[in-house]
């Protein structure tokens, strides 16, 4: 029964994890109906630190700006 309590939490976090990081495009919409800003997806709280390297980090960041930005 006690194992049933500490489940309960990760399976929460698991749902609501895969709920907010699916690609919805109505998602996107801020509440007066503009799209937000472009850039790349990122899941909830890490963002995109994950994907950044250590080395030629300036590589990685000019990409992006070729991909979502002006």
């Amino acid at each position: 029964m006690d194992s049933v309590w500490l489940l309960l939490p990760a399976l929460f976090l698991c749902v609501f994890g895969l709920y907010s990081s699916r690609g919805d495009p109505y998602r996107r919409m801020s509440a007066g109906g503009v799209r937000k800003l472009p850039g790349p997806w990122s899941l909830p709280i890490v963002g995109r630190v994950r994907d950044i390297p250590t080395e030629t980090t300036w590589l990685h960041f000019y990409g992006w700006s070729k991909e979502f930005g002006p």
